[in-house]
């Protein structure tokens, strides 16, 4: 009787401890995710409000601030946006001709003094809208709603969710592990996956393609050629990152967020 009582007591925990180490992954996976963000408002008070907030939520990382629709266009064609935060009517281009030409992964949260533009701005793509002016809650509450897609979404994408992809090679079907891929160059239509302790692997593809299915806690844009999986680098000089004695360049456009990741990882 004490040894069936002693069994099913170890069953328990363990029950209880496998439990505790998925929630803690789930949890970490929720918390470490970053979500890279913009401003565009012609209103520069706006611009520095909504600053403010992004600056208090840990898991937002401020891209850029900009009083321009047009040099807000021309910082989005070196970084990639996950969400924008944007005003309606802007000179030059309006928010809502804007929308139309970010791509599609883009989430935009309309800003606007006018609640009757919240309608023409679900229609032209937007995921959320906030009223002038914004208060923090409001803001914070707006955020974390993005957040909750964002983690839906890359749970329902397979190859994000399953850590691997197959690509075609050689007229072969190859599979590539993420954790086993170093960095990923652009050679024109192409991209060259270079492997830890494999053969590297050359497949028809787009790099921009590529990104928006690599997870973004482990990989991350340095150069307009390059994409490094941040988990395997040994060491960087600021200007390159190396994986033993390869060194893959590091843009100027791209520096902000090799700095940040170091800072965040750096004991002093």
């Amino acid at each position: 009787m004490a040894s069936t009582t002693l069994f099913f007591n170890n069953m328990w925990r363990l029950f209880i401890s496998s439990h505790l180490i998925t929630w803690r992954f789930n949890y970490l996976k929720i918390t470490i995710m970053k979500i890279s963000c913009a401003i565009v408002d012609d209103n520069i008070e706006s611009v520095e409000i909504l600053k403010s907030y992004v600056a208090k939520v840990p898991y937002l990382n401020l891209i850029g601030g900009y009083t321009n629709a047009v040099e807000a266009m021309k910082g989005f064609r070196e970084h990639s946006i996950d969400l924008l935060f944007m005003g309606i009517r802007m000179q030059q281009l309006s928010g809502l001709e804007l929308a139309k030409l970010l791509p599609k992964k883009t989430r935009i949260v309309f800003v606007t003094a006018f609640s009757e533009y919240a309608i023409d701005g679900y229609k032209s793509g937007g995921f959320d809208y906030l009223l002038k002016p914004v208060n923090y809650q409001n803001f914070q509450a707006c955020v974390e709603r993005v957040r909750n897609y964002m983690r839906d979404v890359d749970e329902a994408d397979p190859i994000r969710r399953d850590g691997y992809m197959f690509v075609k090679s050689d007229y072969k079907a190859i599979r590539v592990n993420f954790d086993d891929i170093l960095f990923v160059e652009g050679v024109k239509d192409y991209v060259k996956f270079h492997m830890k302790n494999k053969r590297n692997i050359i497949t028809l593809m787009n790099l921009r393609q590529l990104e928006d299915h690599l997870p973004k806690r482990k990989f991350k844009r340095i150069h307009r050629s390059y994409i490094a999986n941040f988990d395997l680098f040994d060491y960087t000089d600021k200007t390159k990152l190396y994986y033993g004695e390869i060194g893959i360049p590091i843009s100027e456009t791209y520096k902000n967020i090799v700095v940040d990741f170091i800072d965040r990882h750096t004991l002093e």
